[in-house]
């Protein structure tokens, strides 16, 4: 090993370590903010309720926190110890992939661009933990540490590294549906790389090729999914109108935001530009001139009514990497080895110090949905606890309008402090004999029986109809 190079990786991984271990904390310390909240609070439910795994829309290697929160249940842990754990994983699951990268395969381009990519486009969405937009910010990382680590070993051109090269891509790709287009953006910067061979990333490139002609038949998309891509075929139609969307308008009011700030990743990708055409790397600095303003206006067609800020912000939120990238390659000069310039470490400091801080304050967002829920809580538990119906007034009058995930966030509340158990359906109560198709989506997807030994009652979906409602008469003072 040669000290030099190992001091080079170990310094330059000091400011990612600071920022996986301040989002770690962050993580515990809002966790109820993180897992009771809509998605999460589903999903969270399922992994505790249902025996077995739960799998969204084929996106199987994002099971790893779900496997901690299983594994913890099954060893008889709290409920609360759960939830926390639920919170955390998810930070500690990317956290886990840098350290690989980092001390494991030393790829010195990977601990610079990593933390910065986490955090420069996150807000909101750091409270959507369950959001796998997350994963594109850490997954395909992999690719990019083990070909940095091939190329320094001469080992690129070598038959066994393709066949890690291809598994590597299988859990990259199958994270996301626009993950293959991360890993062409990825390939292109491997050419950066010291002691480069064609054959890793070309044949990284024909994979991923072949995996966006062929996703739609091996891994059929959602409903959700198939609302995107309708709304993006729609809008190439008329691309024109991409600066009049609402979406757009979501992110040109955030560049100079306090929290958003979504001018700082356009410096810094201008910068990075700038300085990939100082070093002659014109390719890589059109790459990145055209890939950031795509994805962008993908991203306004696929939306183009806006959605809630914190899936606004997770739809923006992979953008960071396509900035990350020119800018350490071309600032930093990974590419020639070199120590990083005192003044491109300075700067990353001060935006990873800068988006910590915005990402700790966006909190306030939601403090006050969680007091209204405790509230509810409460107030539910004084009527007598158990499941019951909340009426649309009754939502209202708590300010929780529209909110399908009230029953898991409600159960899930409830069940961490050790008191009554409380479960609030949002939907008028079913009359008697209702047919599975009348059920909401959420009471279909359930797991039944309910886990009586971790929530305190089980749910019948033939008896729903003779469940109480809940009335707001009576509720006490919202609580701050």
């Amino acid at each position: 090993m040669n000290p030099e190079r190992w001091d080079a990786v170990g310094r330059s991984s000091l400011p990612g370590h600071g920022t996986f271990i301040l989002l770690l904390l962050l993580s515990w310390w809002h966790w109820d903010l993180r897992v009771v909240h809509v998605d999460s609070a589903y999903q969270v439910f399922s992994w505790i309720n249902d025996p077995a795994y739960k799998i969204e829309a084929y996106r199987y290697s994002a099971v790893l926190p779900q496997a901690l929160v299983k594994l913890l249940d099954a060893s008889g842990a709290g409920m609360n110890v759960l939830l926390v754990a639920a919170s955390v994983a998810h930070v500690l699951v990317a956290y886990t992939i840098y350290m690989f990268c980092v001390h494991i395969l030393r790829a010195r381009s990977v601990a610079l661009a990593m933390p910065l990519a986490t955090v420069l486009c996150m807000h909101t969405s750091f409270y959507g933990m369950v959001l796998e937009a997350h994963y594109l910010l850490s997954y395909p990382f992999l690719l990019l540490a083990f070909w940095e680590w091939a190329f320094r070993k001469g080992a690129g051109h070598r038959p066994w590294t393709w066949l890690v090269c291809l598994l590597l891509l299988v859990p990259i790709l199958l994270v996301h549906p626009t993950a293959f287009a991360f890993v062409l953006y990825m390939a292109l910067f491997a050419w950066v790389l010291p002691g480069r061979t064609w054959q890793l990333p070309v044949s990284a490139v024909l994979f991923a090729g072949l995996w966006a002609i062929m996703h739609r038949t091996w891994f059929p998309p959602s409903a959700y999914e198939l609302e995107f891509s309708t709304n993006l075929r729609t809008g190439l139609s008329d691309p024109g109108r991409i600066p009049e969307l609402p979406s757009t308008g979501f992110f040109m009011e955030g560049l100079l935001l306090p929290g958003k700030l979504y001018i700082l990743p356009i410096a810094l990708l201008l910068m990075g530009i700038a300085a990939l055409l100082r070093s002659g790397h014109r390719l890589h600095a059109i790459g990145a001139l055209v890939a950031f303003p795509v994805y962008l206006g993908v991203i306004f067609l696929s939306s183009p009514y806006g959605q809630q800020e914190i899936m606004m912000d997770k739809s923006i939120l992979p953008s960071g990497l396509l900035v990350a990238l020119p800018w350490v390659f071309g600032g930093a000069q990974v590419g020639e080895d070199t120590r990083m310039p005192r003044l491109w470490m300075a700067m990353l400091m001060v935006v990873l110090v800068v988006k910590l801080s915005t990402i700790a304050m966006a909190a306030s967002a939601f403090e006050e949905r969680r007091a209204r829920l405790r509230q509810l809580v409460e107030d539910g538990r004084a009527a007598g606890g158990g499941v019951r119906y909340i009426t649309e007034d009754a939502q209202r009058a708590y300010g929780l309008m529209d909110d399908w995930g009230l029953p898991f966030e409600t159960v899930l509340l409830s069940t961490s402090d050790g008191g009554a158990p409380v479960m609030l359906l949002p939907c008028e109560p079913l009359p008697e004999g209702a047919s599975w198709e009348q059920l909401p989506f959420w009471l279909q997807d359930m797991h039944y029986p309910l886990d009586r030994g971790r929530f305190g009652f089980d749910l019948d979906p033939s008896a729903l109809h003779t469940l109480p409602v809940f009335s707001a008469e009576g509720a006490g003072p919202l609580n701050q």
